[in-house]
C-alpha cells in the first residue's frame, strides 16, 4: 500500500509540475503581450511611453498581412501594393491589439463580446487608396476594397467565435486567467514532495521520484511546446500570431529548465546512493 501511495504522488507530483508550467506560462504571455488600448495611445504623448512600454504591443508584420490578404485582393483584381499605401495610415496595429485584449477579456468572463472596428478600418482603407491614388494616378473603388477587406477580417471574426462559443473554452480561459491557480499548485507540489520524503524509508528514494517526475514533466513540456512551434496551428492564429509563438517559447524553455532539474535530482540520488553504500 505503502508503495502504491509513493507511486500515485509521484504521478501526481508530474502533472501538477505540467500544469503548473502550463498555466505560468499562459499568465506570464498575458501579462507580457498586453497591448496598450487605442485610447491609452491617443489620449498621451508618445514620448510618455517607455521602450519597454512599446515593445509590449504585439506586432503582426506586413507580410503577415499580406499573406493573408494577398489571395482576397489579386481574386478581385485589386493590386496587391495598394496595400501598403493602407498599411502606412493610421493605428492599424492598435485596433488589432485592442480587439485581441478586448476578446481575452470576454473569453475569460469579463467583458462582452467585441466588434471588428469596421468604421476605423474603412477610415484607414479610404486614407491608404487615397495616398495610393495620388502616387500613381490609379483609380480604385474605395467601397469594394472595403467590402473585400471586411468580408476577409469577418472570416477571421468567425474562426474565433467557432472556438469562443464553446463553453469548455470559456471555462477553461476563466481556469487559467486566475492568478491564485499558480499559487495553489506551488503549495500542492510543495505538499507532495514533503509526503513523498515522508513516506520513503529514506531521502534517497525522494530523490528518484523526483527525478522522474521531472523527467517526465520536462519531456512532455519540451514535446508540446515543440508541437505548438510547428505550422499546423498557423491557420488559426493570425491575430494572435506573437503571442502564440511567445506562449510556445515559454512552453519549451518550461520543458527545458525542468530536464535540467531532473538531472540535479538524478545526481543528487546517485551521490547519496553511493554514500550509503
Amino acid at each position: 500500500m505503502k508503495k502504491f501511495f509513493i507511486v500515485l504522488l509521484t504521478i501526481l507530483l508530474f502533472f501538477l509540475l505540467v500544469f503548473f508550467a502550463g498555466i505560468f506560462s499562459f499568465q506570464k504571455t498575458l501579462a507580457a503581450a498586453n497591448p496598450l488600448s487605442l485610447l491609452s495611445i491617443t489620449s498621451v504623448n508618445a514620448e510618455e511611453f517607455s521602450k519597454e512600454d512599446l515593445q509590449k504591443i504585439d506586432n503582426l508584420t506586413v507580410e503577415e498581412i499580406h499573406e493573408y490578404l494577398d489571395p482576397t485582393l489579386i481574386e478581385n483584381g485589386i493590386p496587391t501594393d495598394a496595400l501598403d499605401y493602407v498599411l502606412k495610415e493610421g493605428n492599424y496595429q492598435n485596433l488589432i491589439n485592442q480587439y485581441v485584449d478586448r476578446y481575452e477579456s470576454y473569453l475569460s468572463g469579463k467583458g462582452s463580446k467585441p466588434e471588428l472596428p469596421e468604421k476605423e478600418i474603412n477610415q484607414i482603407i479610404e486614407q491608404g487608396i487615397q495616398k495610393y491614388k495620388e502616387d500613381t494616378g490609379e483609380n480604385l473603388n474605395v467601397i469594394r476594397i472595403q467590402e473585400k477587406v471586411n468580408t476577409a477580417l469577418n472570416r477571421v471574426e468567425e474562426k474565433i467565435d467557432q472556438v469562443s462559443e464553446n463553453s469548455v473554452v470559456k471555462a477553461g480561459m476563466k481556469i487559467l486567467t486566475n492568478r491564485n491557480i499558480p499559487i495553489i499548485c506551488i503549495l500542492a507540489i510543495i505538499g507532495i514532495a514533503v509526503l513523498l520524503i515522508l513516506l520513503n524509508s529514506n531521502i534517497v528514494k525522494s530523490f528518484f521520484c523526483f527525478f522522474l517526475a521531472t523527467l517526465s514533466s520536462g519531456f512532455v513540456l519540451s514535446l508540446f511546446g515543440i508541437i505548438l512551434k510547428s505550422s499546423f496551428f498557423d491557420e488559426f492564429i493570425f491575430l494572435i500570431k506573437n503571442r502564440f509563438e511567445m506562449f510556445a517559447n515559454t512552453i519549451f524553455y518550461s520543458g527545458l529548465i525542468m530536464l535540467g532539474v531532473s538531472i540535479f535530482f538524478l545526481i543528487l540520488f546517485l551521490i547519496f546512493k553511493k554514500k550509503r553504500k
